[in-house]
């Protein structure tokens, strides 16, 4: 069996490891002289070094979730904390997340309970001044890492290397005497592994109109929720919330609301709410702020 059959059979097999069908498709991309096929694989192996190199299939728009102290010892942890307002180039840094790590670190991180990216401290500073809860302070922050983020790059790489090996056209002749015509072999690369495939879900159409909600109309806003696929349990939360709440003077949420504002995006992030994390904010945002009349 030559080693373009040998990359089908593992990329389509459960018990195959990427990183070793990946070693495969190096020896592969050495036997026919495609330096472009071998740099990919290189990267994959080890990891991007320069993060401007990184493909736009690693590349995804994260959430941010803080954690903020307030007097006489109260905080409030795992808020979501809105970027529009920050500064560059912090604002960039918390709207982007690039992964840069080897496959095998991916698989790793894959089999972590709750992976995540801590905020430097120089981050959180300068953000105080621009992400405020009721008179208490930033202290902490970090980027949930969703695991169907890095299982949908994982995938994105097995089905680009699949599509690869499927069209490259190279007969098993070929393939022994090196007949083939390089440059259409160069051509099915770039359009497989560099293509615009999408790697990553990043809930483009989950955006609703948000008509239906009207101020102060508890009952359109809860209805929206249920909506989006939000539990009827969770609706019921944000209910009993909205009623403890005092009454909003300015545009920050309580800390009743806020509180149900950051279990939501902690079930976006596991999986337990279907929408994609990074769309979560947003959507939840919106429909308070609606209802609130911001």
């Amino acid at each position: 069996m030559n080693l373009l059959h040998e990359i089908r059979d593992d990329l389509v097999s459960e018990s195959a490891g990427l990183s070793n069908t990946l070693r495969k498709a190096r020896i592969l991309a050495h036997e026919i002289d495609l330096p472009e096929l071998e740099q990919w694989v290189r990267s994959e192996l080890a990891g991007y070094s320069d993060p401007d190199t990184v493909p736009e299939y690693r590349r995804f728009q994260p959430a941010n979730v803080g954690r903020f102290h307030g007097p006489f010892g109260s905080q409030l942890t795992n808020q979501p904390l809105p970027t529009t307002m920050l500064p560059e180039p912090l604002k960039s840094f918390a709207e982007s997340m690039v992964f840069q790590q080897s496959v095998s670190e991916l698989e790793e991180l894959l089999s972590m309970d709750s992976p995540l990216v801590p905020w430097p401290i120089e981050a959180v500073i300068l953000a105080r001044e621009h992400i405020t809860v009721e008179g208490m302070e930033l202290a902490g922050a970090h980027k949930p890492i969703p695991k169907h983020a890095i299982a949908g790059i994982l995938d994105s790489i097995r089905n680009r290397l699949l599509d690869f090996v499927l069209d490259v056209p190279i007969t098993d002749n070929e393939l022994q005497d090196g007949t083939f015509d390089r440059s259409s072999v160069r051509n099915v690369f770039h359009t497989h592994i560099h293509g615009s495939q999408n790697a990553i879900a990043v809930g483009e159409n989950v955006s609703q109109a948000l008509s239906q909600v009207s101020r102060g109309h508890l009952p359109s806003l809860l209805q929206y929720l249920r909506d989006q696929g939000i539990d009827e349990d969770d609706v019921l939360s944000l209910k009993q919330a909205l009623a403890a709440e005092p009454e909003i003077t300015e545009k920050e949420l309580g800390p009743r609301v806020a509180s149900w504002l950051g279990g939501m995006i902690n079930k976006a992030a596991s999986g337990t709410w279907d929408i994609a994390v990074e769309t979560a904010p947003k959507l939840l945002l919106e429909a308070l702020g609606k209802h609130y009349g911001w």
